[in-house]
């Protein structure tokens, strides 16, 4: 594995690292928004790939309320 690049909205806990174990050190983190466009163009300057694994889950109550955030992030981000 030549290198991964996380873009994550927090650092990686240490459950994160654990799961991963060795690679985890292949990994460069950089803390940003899938939303933000500007931002992620630059990260991914230079890319050979990107997988977009963000995502946002709202409890059916709250559905209505996060609506707009939910999509943003799942399927444009």
């Amino acid at each position: 594995l030549a290198g991964l690049l996380s873009v994550r909205s927090a650092a990686p806990d240490a459950i994160t690292e654990a799961f991963l174990g060795p690679l985890a050190a292949s990994v460069t983190w950089r803390i940003g928004d899938v939303t933000d466009r500007p931002g992620m163009a630059e990260v991914a300057a230079g890319v050979d790939g990107v997988v977009h694994a963000a995502a946002v889950t709202a409890a059916p109550a709250e559905e209505p309320q996060f609506a707009a955030r939910v999509f943003d992030v799942n399927a444009h981000g």
